[in-house]
Order: structure tokens, then C-alpha cells, then sequence
């Protein structure tokens, strides 16, 4: 038929948010169709700013640690060597913190 049925939820103002207790609404394929398309552009606007480009300089900083610990482990003397080791080890965590929370959206 020109139409579907259509429960609960909706993208749009086209149907009420819940219609609990009521029957399904018989709405035409178009408007239908809109919504879905409507909800796929919202998705992808979302997922935009869900990409987190904030966390680019955790990664620049995690580059930066770990670059400065590493030569400094084996510089320096004997206590503070651990403190250089810790922060290159505090920097290569920071480094995948970061890349999992810019490619992967809620990965926390």
C-alpha cells in the first residue's frame, strides 16, 4: 500500500511522540520517508560533533610526554629516572585515551 505503520517514537512533529493506547497511525509512504531522511541528517550532524576534535591536543600533549621520556629515562640519575619513565608510559596512555575518543565516539 502507499503507506506504513508507525509506533512510538518519531523523528518529527508529523505524528505525536508516543501514542500508547492507541492504534498504530497509518502514515503515507512520503511522510514517512521524509522523517527517515530527516533523522539520517540529524544522525550525521550528531555525529559530527560527537567526533571529538577536542581531543586532538591530548594526543599532541601524549606525543610530547613520551617524546620527552624516553631519552630522559636513561638521562637521568637513578631516583628520578622513574618519574621520566612513568611520564613516557602516562604519555603513550594519554596517546590511545586520545585516539580511541577521536575515532571512536563514546568508546568511554
Amino acid at each position: 500500500g502507499p503507506g506504513q505503520r508507525w509506533q512510538g517514537q518519531h523523528c518529527c512533529t508529523c505524528q505525536p511522540r508516543s501514542n500508547q493506547g492507541q492504534a498504530p497511525l497509518k502514515l503515507p509512504a512520503r511522510t514517512v520517508r521524509m522523517c527517515r531522511k530527516k533523522a539520517r541528517l540529524a544522525s550525521a550532524g550528531k555525529w559530527r560533533f560527537e567526533m571529538g576534535f577536542k581531543y586532538i591536543p591530548l594526543i599532541i600533549a601524549g606525543l610530547a610526554v613520551t617524546a620527552w621520556g624516553m631519552p630522559a629515562a636513561y638521562r637521568l640519575r637513578a631516583p628520578w629516572h622513574i618519574l621520566a619513565a612513568l611520564a613516557a608510559l602516562a604519555g603513550v596512555l594519554a596517546i590511545l585515551a586520545g585516539t580511541l575518543l577521536l575515532t571512536v565516539p563514546n568508546f568511554f
